[in-house]
């Protein structure tokens, strides 16, 4: 669709709503009615301003919004892979595996490091 110039994202919401207020209350948390951090009226601007020509060059995003923060989500990816021209063995395996868990725990490290809020 991006030929039509058709641009797709997903809005990853945290507000309060009639769906989310029992399970919020549930964990113990108190939810106040004009919290503009918790409501849903956070999640309109992001929307208006993807449809709009400023948000032409976002497509295929997830965005988070949620107590005031907006970010962008990471998207699934390899991050990092081995090849064999054979049928990987258990040594093979105990070589690799934990390679890939260690490159995946250094991702998620700096992904929640560069993911942290800046106030604007």
């Amino acid at each position: 669709m991006a030929k039509y110039e058709c641009t797709v994202n997903t809005i990853s919401p945290g507000a309060a709503t009639r769906l989310t207020i029992p399970l919020m209350e549930g964990r113990g948390e108190a939810v106040a009615a004009d919290d503009w951090t918790r409501g849903p009226e956070q999640i309109a601007p992001i929307v208006t301003w993807l449809a709009s020509k400023a948000g032409s060059a976002w497509s295929g995003q997830i965005v988070n919004v949620m107590r005031g923060t907006i970010g962008i989500m990471q998207q699934p990816a390899i991050i990092r892979s081995f090849q064999s021209d054979q049928l990987w063995t258990r040594d093979d395996l105990d070589r690799v595996m934990p390679a890939m868990l260690d490159a995946k725990r250094a991702h998620d490290l700096r992904a929640k490091r560069e993911g942290e809020p800046e106030a604007i």
